[in-house]
């Protein structure tokens, strides 16, 4: 019985861009508002602590780490059992460890992306581009433009992915393994792409949205968190929609 029921939760989460699914997940909880409430707490605590003293921002990178790691967290069990409830916040150093790895990891690749745009600022102030009165200033701008938004694209959608199979894995290199994320992107491609598309989309909304009232401002760290977590489940449900063997095989 057990496990024809574990086979048809895996069938579930490999049939596909389920988003349903993910909110599901998340609102099944009974403690949803809780594990919500302790993320958007801790959102807030750290903004206060930057906001209190500059030499506090080290503390409030510690809390970003454990929100992120809680993130890193639900999107591990989301793949495990898509129809689990969201983990519980314990083991903080655990949280602590895996949160503050991702985050050097996108830190560097944030790095990545500005060293080629300062590049692209040097070559136009170098060879005079930059002056509306070059002739070379319309193809410069706009080459520049699309090619940054291109890499700034290909660098988010890389990324998204780099965090979930971190989160699979639990080990370094799941966070460097881009042929891995490029063999099941290429396997299910309008999968993949739209998941990436709805989890910017949620990501926005969670903190656009809130700012439209006065009421949702005070609610806005929870609410921002909850769109973490939401665009982290939907991620790792397309993530887990390639099989294991079908990434090796690839």
């Amino acid at each position: 019985m057990s496990e024809s029921k574990s086979k048809s939760k895996a069938e579930q989460i490999t049939s596909g861009l389920d988003p349903d699914l993910a909110v599901r997940t998340f609102f099944r909880d009974p403690q949803w508002l809780f594990k919500t409430g302790i993320g958007g707490f801790l959102n807030v605590l750290s903004f206060i602590l930057c906001a209190l003293n500059y030499l506090l921002i080290p503390i409030a990178f510690l809390l970003w780490g454990v929100v992120t790691g809680y993130v890193l967290r639900a999107a591990r069990t989301h793949i495990k059992n898509p129809e689990d409830k969201l983990p519980e916040w314990n083991d903080w150093l655990d949280l602590l460890i895996s949160g503050l790895t991702w985050m050097a990891i996108y830190t560097g690749q944030l790095l990545f992306f500005f060293s080629v745009f300062s590049t692209l600022m040097l070559v136009g102030l170098s060879f005079g581009m930059v002056s509306a009165a070059n002739p070379s200033n319309l193809a410069w701008s706009f080459g520049s433009l699309y090619g940054l938004v291109a890499l700034a694209s290909v660098i988010s959608m890389n990324s998204a992915y780099l965090m979930i199979n971190l989160a699979q894995e639990e080990q370094l290199s799941g966070a460097f393994a881009v042929n891995i994320v490029i063999s099941k992107v290429m396997s299910r491609p309008a999968d993949f792409i739209l998941a990436w598309l709805l989890s910017l989309g949620i990501q926005l909304a969670a903190i656009v949205l809130p700012t439209l009232t006065v009421v949702g401002l005070f609610f806005l760290p929870s609410i921002w968190f909850a769109g973490q977590v939401l665009s982290a489940l939907v991620l790792a449900q397309v993530w887990a929609s390639v099989p294991r063997e079908a990434k090796v095989s690839a």
